[in-house]
């Protein structure tokens, strides 16, 4: 799409089409991101979602903000990379990290006198080091919506949602349950109803906005 701004429609306001554009140019080469990207933008669903947060006021920054996240939350769905995960495999792999970092650290003796190849030893710290930074990030997501008590047939759903709503919640006072509701249906090319939202972000009351940041 070498002229995204020539698709989007007028509807759009000022601030979510200029983050729509930016966004365009800076996944040129991630066709999955600019599809989600381009929903969130044109999807005429999304047409009472800006009058919405107009109505509420929301500065340009906000927009910006709540469109930022909304294509990026949805960019972990389905995503090895950021898998769900209940809170005792969060425990078993963060064990696992640092158990890696152990057996670095034990390949490097103590001893100067050891005949092991400088650079071997410089390695095995330096991945001692990298997998610990690993565990403490893996035991830091006590409120991440991507650390769940229990899976659900829609778990990965579920996170978007709360995370979505703990932004609306953060920008604008309140779980705005209609307007995320309509953003995760658009966005995930799935139906998700105002219920779903309600009963997901009910579950979801202890999560804090500077907590989901992290994972933004």
């Amino acid at each position: 799409m070498s002229a995204p701004h020539a698709r989007l429609p007028d509807w759009l306001p000022p601030a979510v089409r200029e983050s729509v554009i930016q966004g365009m140019r800076s996944w040129q080469r991630d066709e999955r991101a600019r599809a989600i990207l381009h929903r969130i933008a044109t999807a005429p669903k999304m047409r009472d979602v800006w009058i919405t947060l107009k109505k509420r006021r929301a500065s340009d920054d906000e927009l910006r903000d709540f469109t930022r996240c909304a294509c990026r939350r949805a960019l972990f769905y389905g995503n090895a990379v950021a898998p769900i995960m209940t809170r005792k495999e969060r425990d078993a792999r963060a064990r696992r990290l640092s158990d890696a970092a152990e057996l670095c650290r034990a390949m490097v003796p103590h001893s100067g006198r050891s005949r092991i190849n400088p650079k071997l030893a410089a390695a095995a710290l330096v991945m001692a080091n990298h997998f610990d930074a690993n565990a403490r990030f893996m035991m830091g997501l006590l409120q991440s919506p991507w650390v769940v008590e229990h899976r659900i047939k829609d778990d990965e759903a579920r996170a978007y949602v709360q995370a979505l709503g703990a932004e609306t919640k953060d920008l604008f006072g309140e779980v705005l349950y209609g307007t995320v509701a309509t953003v995760a249906t658009v966005a995930l090319d799935q139906k998700i109803s105002s219920r779903q939202v309600r009963n997901w972000c009910a579950e979801a009351d202890k999560l804090t906005p500077a907590s989901l940041r992290r994972r933004k």
